[in-house]
């Protein structure tokens, strides 16, 4: 067990790490940026690619790293296969980007092991893919973080880093201080992971939700950026059904929710559906009017309880319309989290229309999420 210290800025480092000289944590570094099993060969390789020479400025080769490799593998910094453990792996990259060296080494990486898609056998194959958007995460490059993202659903087995890779990095461990350094696309691109993954799973991530919901976030995000947030906020706060709290976000952030829906949600979890069905309308003729779209729908918490509204009336003839809303997710919005409780309510519909008196159970796709469960288990 590595014991810990305190270093500068909150951020907690196993004591030996205090230890380490300047090159001995640039050998850290940019094994924790390789990511993956590799050779001291490949290392010495790539440390001379960055221009980074020795302690006594000797030319560096597999044989003069080894004792350097020796000593951080017996503190425990590196693993037999020239690994950082899992728990120190990002600190030790934040570490990296602190220091100047992440961007220097990164790319020393990616031409030394070239990426491709097509290369190598799982499991390298999901490790380089992860090291690429580790990169991408830690260079603050979106497009790189997209492109790789489409990737890890190819080359990862794992649920986690196929759907919510933001959690597999950033939460090992929360830093409030380090998100609080990114720009706010890339905070809010985080956060909403987060979130989602919360639902996914019914298992809230209590730090990044706590940051989330204070007011310590929003400080640093520029007035005209703050939208997204609020209501990335008041959805999560709604699920939670923490309706006063979510009302009071409304409130002290009213141009945050100009065409939201959110106002319906407010009133359809209070039980007064006709005031519900009045705000959604409402809402969603403005949302039409701001996009100068004629097909378009609200896309989180607000289209479903929209739906559920409709449906509470009794009235056979929504029926038609919730299709054509369902149709407008499917085609429009693919990555919607909330798809597969929309087809559990298509599948009720279905079964409502035939007649059947027995509708039973409806089942969802493997690998659904807890509300798409929760959905099959209602209809």
């Amino acid at each position: 067990m590595m014991a810990e210290a305190k270093q500068t800025g909150g951020r907690i480092f196993p004591a030996a790490y205090q230890t380490l000289s300047p090159f001995e944590k640039s050998l850290l570094h940019l094994a924790a940026i390789i990511y993956e099993p590799t050779s001291r060969a490949t290392l010495a390789n790539c440390l001379r690619r960055a221009r980074i020479s020795g302690p006594e400025g000797e030319w560096l080769t597999a044989a003069t790293i080894s004792p350097f490799i020796t000593k951080l593998q017996e503190l425990e910094l590196l693993d037999s296969n020239c690994c950082c453990p899992d728990e120190i792996v990002e600190l030790v990259s934040r570490d990296a980007v602190a220091t100047g060296d992440f961007m220097t080494l990164a790319r020393t990486v990616q031409d030394e092991i070239p990426f491709s898609p097509y290369q190598s056998k799982w499991p390298r194959r999901c490790q380089r893919t992860m090291r690429e958007y580790r990169i991408g995460l830690y260079t603050r490059d979106m497009a790189h973080l997209d492109n790789i993202h489409v990737l890890l659903d190819k080359q990862c087995k794992d649920d986690v880093v196929k759907y919510f890779p933001a959690v597999r990095f950033c939460n090992n461990p929360f830093e409030q201080q380090w998100l609080g350094t990114l720009p706010p696309s890339l905070q809010f691109y985080i956060l909403s992971q987060m979130m989602d993954y919360s639902l996914h799973y019914l298992s809230l991530l209590e730090k990044p939700f706590d940051f989330l919901r204070s007011g310590k976030l929003l400080q640093t995000i520029p007035a005209e950026e703050r939208l997204p947030f609020h209501r990335l906020l008041a959805s999560f706060l709604l699920w939670r059904g923490s309706i006063a709290e979510a009302e009071a976000c409304m409130r002290e952030n009213p141009e945050s929710f100009v065409a939201s829906g959110m106002a319906g949600c407010i009133h359809f979890m209070h039980g007064d559906n006709e005031r519900a069905l009045d705000r959604f309308e409402s809402d969603l003729g403005q949302l039409k009017k701001l996009s100068s779209r004629r097909r378009i729908f609200f896309s989180g918490i607000a289209g479903l309880f929209f739906v559920l509204a409709l449906l509470k009336t009794g009235d056979a003839g929504y029926c038609g319309r919730i299709r054509k809303f369902i149709d407008t997710v499917r085609t429009q919005q693919p990555d919607n989290m909330l798809l597969g409780a929309y087809n559990m309510l298509d599948q009720f519909l279905a079964v409502q229309e035939s007649g059947a008196a027995e509708p039973g159970w409806v089942n969802p796709a493997p690998g659904a999420n807890s509300i798409t469960i929760l959905f099959a288990a209602m209809v």
